[in-house]
C-alpha cells in the first residue's frame, strides 16, 4: 500500500486479505499484522502488513502445491 495509507485504511484492507486467504480450504490459520513496526528497524508506514498463512499438511491438501492439480 501507499505510504500515505493510514491505520483505519490499513486494517480494512488487511482484514478484507485475511478473509480471502481464509477462504482456500487448504488454510487452516490466518494471522496479519498492520502498520509501522515499533523496534525501529524499517521505515514502513501504517500501509506496511504481514501475513502468516498456516496451511494443512500436504497429506491432507485437496490440491497438489507442486503442479496445481487437484487430488482424486
Amino acid at each position: 500500500m501507499a505510504d500515505s495509507t493510514n491505520l483505519t485504511e490499513g486494517t480494512r484492507f488487511t482484514d478484507q486479505a485475511r478473509l480471502i486467504f481464509a477462504s482456500f480450504p487448504e488454510v487452516t490459520k490466518v494471522v496479519s499484522e498492520v502498520g509501522r513496526p515499533d523496534d525501529g528497524t524499517d521505515t514502513g508506514g501504517f500501509g506496511n502488513t504481514e501475513y502468516f498463512v498456516d496451511l494443512k499438511p500436504k497429506d491432507q491438501l485437496a490440491t497438489d502445491l507442486s503442479s496445481g492439480q487437484r487430488r482424486n
